[in-house]
């Protein structure tokens, strides 16, 4: 074989098989990656963009401009406080408005109804130590003896006699170890349906309706308190008007409270 072709023959052959090796080499080299790296950015090399000098304002008073790669306006800060209503009620805090007090408030601090008791009597009991309050034009009767419960006491309108449409009735009895539940299902006091679980002044009891005397509705709150079973009752006459009659009752439970 000529000499010359010899020689032309074994560079190609070096070039195909080292080169390939020394490239694939460097490049799996992460000493190399920066210098492929540059070398890639040179090739495709981005042209700036320019965005124009527009500025958008914030609910806040503040603005903000546009920014790359598309030229949108940046996002404007959210700051608690800047999205009051038309009463200036700040719904990010948690105020709304409430049109019964005429003021933003936290309903969750502040009930929005109106006190509908505020202009109500109280009545204290030292002796088992609680206090009630009750409508302003009733009045309270204390019986001397009560042969159903060691203490019991009764709200009635005056001058009306049997025709007032409703009368509050407190009795209290000793406990004996039973629960509420036991004294609503028990031979004491056998015509009482549970309607719902309440709270008074943070201890439990429930509400239950029965048939009192004379054809009229009976709804009860019972709950116990140290060794004693409450029983704080109103009866609706006629029996049409029990829902005004267990709604009074709600409004007499929220003001009860024990003094000790």
């Amino acid at each position: 074989m000529n000499n010359k072709y010899f020689k032309f023959l074994l560079i190609a052959l070096i070039v195909a098989i080292i080169v390939p090796q020394i490239t694939l080499a460097s490049w799996w080299n992460p000493v190399s990656w920066g210098l492929w790296g540059r070398l890639w950015g040179a090739f495709h090399k981005q042209t700036p963009v320019a965005c124009t000098m527009e500025a958008k304002l914030c609910p806040d008073g503040s603005s903000v401009g546009r920014q790359g790669p598309k030229c949108e306006f940046k996002d404007c800060p959210n700051l608690v406080g800047g999205d009051k209503d038309a009463h200036g009620c700040i719904g990010s805090a948690g105020y709304t408005w409430c049109e019964a007090k005429n003021k933003c408030l936290r309903v969750w601090e502040e009930p929005c109804e109106t006190d509908q008791t505020a202009d109500w009597k109280t009545y204290t009991n030292t002796q088992y130590g609680f206090e009630i309050k009750y409508p302003s034009d009733w009045k309270v009767v204390i019986p001397e003896r009560s042969p159903m419960s060691i203490f019991s006491a009764l709200w009635e309108q005056p001058n009306k006699g049997f025709e007032e449409p409703y009368i509050m009735t407190l009795g209290i009895d000793e406990k004996n170890g039973k629960t509420v539940q036991q004294w609503l299902t028990g031979e004491s006091i056998p015509y009482y349906n549970f309607i719902e679980n309440a709270k008074i002044d943070s201890i439990d009891g429930v509400i239950a309706k029965g048939l009192a005397t004379m054809g009229s509705d009976f709804h009860v709150a019972i709950f116990p308190k140290r060794d004693y079973m409450f029983f704080l009752g109103i009866s609706s006459n006629p029996p049409e008007i029990s829902e005004g009659g267990i709604g009074l009752l709600k409004k007499v439970i929220s003001t009860f409270k024990f003094t000790k």
